[in-house]
């Protein structure tokens, strides 16, 4: 996704057969790509729908993606987003929403202003909105 000058790209890296880290790269304007930076822990995120992202103008991203219980990897499951600031730098993942309200495979929406950030999704209990917090 392109935002006046700065680029976001999001992806979902195997680290083993089951477990998956969600990274990305940032590009600030007239700038390379940075490397691919990893923005959650290992956990088993759904090759059908993966990490979701969204960008604003000054640079602000947000990452969002689902998982699912993977025995081998104690991991949280649910619904998980992470937002950076302006210069790139990407906060700890929040956990949005937990099996009870999302359940994979799950499509994730993304959506980030200058106040604040939302994921979307749909699950068990219907259409679902949270706002994360951090930069």
């Amino acid at each position: 996704m392109q935002v006046p000058g700065h680029a976001l790209v999001t992806t979902d890296r195997h680290v083993d057969a089951t477990s998956v880290g969600v990274s990305a790269a940032r590009r600030q304007p007239g700038a390379p790509f940075g490397r691919l930076a990893d923005v959650s822990t290992a956990q088993f995120v759904s090759d059908a729908f993966g990490a979701q992202a969204a960008m604003r103008d000054g640079g602000r991203a947000l990452v969002t993606w689902a998982s699912g219980l993977n025995p081998s990897v104690p991991a949280p499951t649910g619904l998980f987003a992470a937002t950076s600031n302006s210069s790139g730098v990407f906060g700890a993942p929040q956990l949005l929403a937990d099996a009870q309200t999302a359940t994979l495979p799950q499509p994730t929406g993304a959506a980030i202003s200058s106040a604040s950030a939302l994921v979307a999704w749909v699950g068990p209990q219907g259409a679902r909105v949270a706002r994360t917090s951090g930069p």
